[in-house]
């Protein structure tokens, strides 16, 4: 398989098509009959590839009327636009009278916690702004670790409360590390915290490849979140 990269289109073509002759000649040598092949893109197209290996091979397609097909977005009935302070749970977790930023979901080994708690420290001292985190995963000891006054970790809220969890932050944070972005593509809290009616900004380092100017270093990445964020509050009138 080659590695041209991105530079150029026929490198990035090369690539892909030197991968699906790759896919093709492993599945043709461990496929056997009757075997059951489930094919995920990315890249586009290797379910096709891994089609005509299960029919070289004698193994199992399954035939479209016995798929079904999981939109992934938000539930439109669960999840709804509501004011911030028309959450119960803003209430019980003492939010009231603080802009809110919130991350709801799984805070996993590909997600960028470093970012985002390095934004938190920078606003430590701004009272009136409070990180919430609800949800599990990887990183959820690390942010209780921290002992940051403005950071809340309430962890996970039952289902049918999802939507009013949701509602208790004026802006949603999602963020991945540069290396998963293509792998991961669009995080699910994404679409809920759209379904939600709340702005999100995507929270990232710079990559350390060409994307990233010299100036870029990860504390002036900082620096420029926590600015971002403090910017997006709203001016007391």
């Amino acid at each position: 398989m080659t590695a041209m990269g991105r530079g150029s289109l026929a490198g990035r073509a090369l690539d892909y098509f030197s991968f699906y002759c790759s896919a093709f000649l492993v599945l043709a040598r461990i496929l056997n009959q009757n075997d059951i092949v489930v094919a995920k893109t990315d890249p586009p197209l290797i379910s096709v590839v891994a089609a005509f290996a299960a029919l070289l091979r004698g193994a199992r397609l399954v035939p479209g009327a016995q798929l079904r097909v999981v939109p992934n977005w938000a539930d439109g009935a669960g999840i709804l636009p509501q004011a911030s302070g028309a959450s119960a749970l803003r209430r019980e977790w003492g939010l009231e009278g603080k802009f809110v930023v919130g991350y709801s979901g799984n805070l996993g080994r590909v997600h960028d916690c470093e970012t985002v708690l390095a934004a938190a420290r920078l606003l430590v001292e701004e009272r009136d702004l409070v990180f919430s985190f609800v949800g599990g995963g990887y990183h959820f000891p690390r942010l209780r670790a921290a002992g940051l006054a403005n950071v809340s970790v309430p962890g996970y809220v039952p289902e049918d409360r999802l939507g009013e969890s949701l509602g208790t932050c004026d802006l949603h944070l999602v963020t991945l590390l540069p290396a998963f972005e293509q792998a991961c593509g669009i995080e699910i809290s994404f679409h809920q915290s759209l379904g939600g009616g709340r702005c999100v900004p995507f929270a990232r380092a710079m990559s350390s490849s060409s994307e990233a100017s010299s100036a870029a270093t990860p504390s002036a990445v900082h620096a420029m979140s926590a600015a971002a964020m403090a910017r997006m509050r709203p001016t007391p009138r």
